[in-house]
């Protein structure tokens, strides 16, 4: 069979919201229905890199999807990702979240002499704007970057780089390689703790 891409899910920690569990039910039916032919995937292996590099390796199709277990969103993300990116001719995309913590910053960057400083993508009026870096909890690639960074650095896309994280890790290959990497604001998703982290929690902790 062949497939148009794949969905995989990261264990972030080790459980599943119940949140999580209803979006990614709920999405799955959605996509039946309104979207492509998909492979779905999981991690089962125990770091965050190691667990995102095995998935790269067994992507089925044309692009891979990551979504972390403490994510909520919508049941239509698969097809709003595809939409912006074809619509685009986009290869790397995100959607917008914020940090499950104080001071609940946006998780987008823009990389500054090798460091990863965040910005608010608020600040363009374009409903998708170029960044340098985000969080792995919403990532969208297409198959061919991946096979970009194997062959043409030969390394993987995940691995560990100095005392950044295994998301920032990519990015910054990303950037070495000159793949543009894009945030699409309209592309909304909550960060779980006990409840969801939004754009309001952001503003009313940092209001002077």
């Amino acid at each position: 069979m062949e497939f148009n891409g794949t969905i995989c899910y990261i264990c972030t920690i080790p459980m599943l919201y119940e949140p999580f569990v209803s979006a990614m039910v709920q999405m799955v039916q959605y996509t039946a229905y309104n979207g492509p032919h998909i492979y779905y995937n999981r991690s089962t292996v125990g770091s965050q890199a190691d667990a995102r590099n095995t998935l790269v390796d067994e992507i089925q199709g044309d692009w891979l999807l990551m979504l972390d277990t403490d994510m909520v969103f919508t049941p239509s993300i698969v097809v709003d990702l595809l939409e912006i990116a074809d619509k685009n001719k986009i290869d790397v995309l995100t959607g917008l979240y914020y940090q499950r913590r104080a001071p609940y910053y946006p998780l987008a960057y823009r990389q500054v002499n090798e460091k990863f400083l965040t910005i608010d993508p608020s600040e363009s009026e374009h409903p998708v704007i170029p960044i340098d870096g985000a969080g792995g909890g919403c990532l969208f690639v297409r198959r061919k970057v991946f096979d970009r960074i194997k062959n043409e650095l030969k390394e993987k896309p995940f691995t560990i780089i100095g005392s950044l994280g295994e998301d920032l890790s990519v990015f910054s290959r990303l950037k070495k390689l000159e793949i543009h990497v894009y945030l699409a604001k309209d592309i909304k998703l909550e960060h779980l703790t006990l409840q969801g982290i939004t754009r309001k929690d952001y503003l009313e902790y940092n209001k002077s």
